[in-house]
């Protein structure tokens, strides 16, 4: 019997063995490792991994899963499209579709231009929405520690007005670039308007 601590370690080990469909060997292998300390494994010539308890019994009852669906392959090239397909496709207890698709918009709307989701910017509470999601993803770019109190933003009327320090810019300019880009983009096809200091 497994302690609770084992479990958690067996659970991120499986987790972090990347199973992506087609090229599930290392959450396989994984699996089998833990499996062997209560059961005899097995495996076959299609990648799949059998344990059996008591196999002789005259009673069978068995649990099988999906190792694949621990990882899912998404292209790093227009990942907020291929995000925004799984999204709108995958089986997600507790959301309707309607909600579905609203977070698969927003997802889709995290990066590149806004004309995909012109239908969708017509009503200001979701181009509100995919403005702050976007100022998030340009904030986080550089996947490092993020000061909470770097931007801020205030509204008036359908303008988002950004602020920051000048010490801040002079010490993130990339950061500072790629929000000079994304007001370019509310002015080019966003309801918006998106105004950077100075």
């Amino acid at each position: 019997m497994m302690s609770g601590m084992q479990n958690m370690d067996f659970l991120k080990a499986l987790l972090t063995a990347a199973a992506p469909s087609g090229f599930e060997s290392r959450a396989a292998r994984v699996w089998a490792d833990e499996a062997r300390g209560f059961s005899s494994v097995r495996g076959d010539g299609f990648g799949n991994v059998y344990a059996g308890i008591n196999p002789d019994r005259e009673l069978s009852v068995m649990l099988c899963g999906h190792l694949d669906e621990i990882g899912l392959m998404v292209s790093h090239h227009d990942h907020h499209r291929h995000s925004a397909y799984l999204l709108t496709h995958v089986d997600a207890p507790g959301f309707s579709q309607s909600q579905q698709r609203r977070v698969a918009e927003m997802v889709l709307g995290q990066r590149g231009g806004l004309r995909k989701l012109e239908p969708q910017l017509a009503s200001e509470t979701f181009a509100w929405q995919v403005l702050c999601l976007r100022l998030a993803v340009v904030k986080c770019h550089a996947r490092g520690e993020v000061n909470p109190q770097a931007l801020t933003l205030r509204t008036r009327q359908r303008e988002a007005l950004l602020g920051y320090a000048g010490s801040w810019a002079e010490s993130h300019p990339r950061t500072v670039f790629l929000l000079q880009e994304e007001a370019t983009v509310w002015v080019r096809n966003g309801p918006l308007r998106l105004v950077l200091p100075g």
